[in-house]
């Protein structure tokens, strides 16, 4: 049963609208001069993960999650219509996500929407939305977490040789600081478009690294990126 509507919630998420948005969604990222981040109560935790492991390769990201009751004044004092929201609005939408989304789009900012309904009332004000369209499934998350993956690997793919480079600076930094004793941190590749990153510790997850997923492989010892 729950294979079942796995599968069923991924035939959802692959519709020709979801693509053509998608693609959408990373021009939007990488035409803006930065890129914030908003999830509240059950949208938290995307929010949060979307920054976490994309800010380790694309340092334009800022969080509005955390201190929601400054995220009026960050939008109103800091932002300009050269930046982008993102923001995860799952149901039922939180009324404060909604307000603040508001804000941004009355100041002229463009608003990347992450949800899993078409009910959503972001939907209306949104430049981009990708729908999951998996409100009343037992794994509508999954969906919702593929797409955060997609975007985070495609966002590195797209911003490379710099998104490499940044990378490398943080394997210097760890090799220069070890997390734990006896962990060394190398790459190699053939260009700047292909990497390899390896732990060379049998030691528990517990690099930076290992959590850029566009890194990684499923063995911790063995973590992989290819920008292609």
């Amino acid at each position: 049963m729950a294979i079942a509507d796995g599968i069923q919630v991924l035939e959802n998420l692959c519709t020709s609208s979801n693509i053509s948005q998608f693609e959408a969604a990373i021009q939007l990222m990488l035409e803006s001069d930065q890129l914030y981040i908003l999830g509240m109560r059950s949208s938290k935790a995307l929010a949060l993960y979307f920054e976490y492991v994309t800010e380790r390769f694309y340092p334009h990201i800022r969080q509005l999650s955390l201190e929601e009751e400054f995220a009026y004044d960050r939008i109103a004092i800091n932002t300009t219509p050269k930046d982008v929201l993102l923001v995860y609005s799952v149901w039922p939408c939180t009324k404060k996500t909604i307000r603040v989304a508001e804000l941004a789009h009355n100041l002229g900012i463009p608003m990347i929407l992450i949800t899993n309904t078409s009910l959503n009332p972001l939907v209306k004000i949104a430049d981009v939305v990708i729908d999951t369209n998996s409100v009343n499934h037992p794994s509508g998350d999954t969906a919702l977490m593929l797409v955060t993956e997609a975007l985070m690997s495609e966002l590195g793919r797209r911003t490379a040789p710099e998104s490499t480079k940044n990378i490398e600076k943080i394997e210097q930094a760890l090799n220069e600081n070890p997390i734990k004793q006896g962990c060394r941190y190398s790459s190699n590749g053939s260009s700047s478009f292909r990497k390899n990153v390896r732990i060379d510790s049998s030691h528990s997850r517990s690099s930076v690294l290992s959590n850029v997923n566009w890194l990684s492989d499923s063995p911790v010892t063995q973590l992989k990126c290819w920008f292609s």
